[in-house]
């Protein structure tokens, strides 16, 4: 257990755990009356058994959203959650547009207020950069808003292997990007 911990700001904690006849889960917590941690709620996979069910995620005040790497032919997905009735439910799903198998949808996530980040860090073999997918949620639905690239300049750094969001601002890693010549590594700033 504990391959992932997040915390949120409503009091709630998620653990990220393999499941050994499930696949993937994340364990649901909330600090009780007593001031002790008590498991509220289990979620599995809303695709079956899958290992990496899990591998990310995130919260803002009542929303959930919790990454599925690998699911089967590589290509990630991540499932958005609402909390209602002390329960967080199933809302959507959302998936990155490439059709490529090593797209890694759902690398990293984040979420501050109503707006989520997505990375697809994605390594073909041509070029290794890869992108970062903001969505909004409006309290009832999830639209696609803005799909951020890297520079022009930064062509094979592992674009969104990390990332960060606070408010309007995201900081986004490329950590091997090159200065001149060499692999440093980036960070941009949008």
């Amino acid at each position: 257990m504990g391959r992932i911990v997040k915390l949120n700001n409503n009091g709630y904690g998620f653990a990220g755990l393999d499941d050994p006849i499930n696949g993937g889960m994340v364990n649901v917590y909330r600090i009780n009356e007593n001031k002790k941690w008590e498991l509220t709620q289990k979620i599995s996979s809303p695709s079956g058994a899958n290992t990496s069910f899990g591998y990310e995620i995130s919260s803002d005040n009542d929303i959930l959203l919790i990454s599925e790497k690998e699911n089967g032919s590589q290509n990630g997905i991540c499932y958005l959650y609402q909390l209602k009735n002390g329960v967080f439910t199933l809302v959507t799903s959302l998936t990155g547009e490439s059709v490529n198998d090593r797209v890694l949808f759902g690398t990293k996530t984040e979420i501050s207020d109503q707006v989520i980040a997505v990375s697809s860090p994605r390594r073909v073999p041509e070029k290794e950069n890869g992108y970062v997918y903001l969505y909004y949620f409006d309290g009832t639905s999830c639209q696609f808003r803005q799909k951020i690239s890297p520079p022009a300049n930064d062509t094979d750094g592992d674009f969104g292997y990390s990332m960060t969001m606070y408010k309007n601002l995201i900081c986004v890693s490329s950590p091997n990007s090159k200065i001149s010549n060499e692999r440093y590594g980036v960070v941009h700033v949008f």
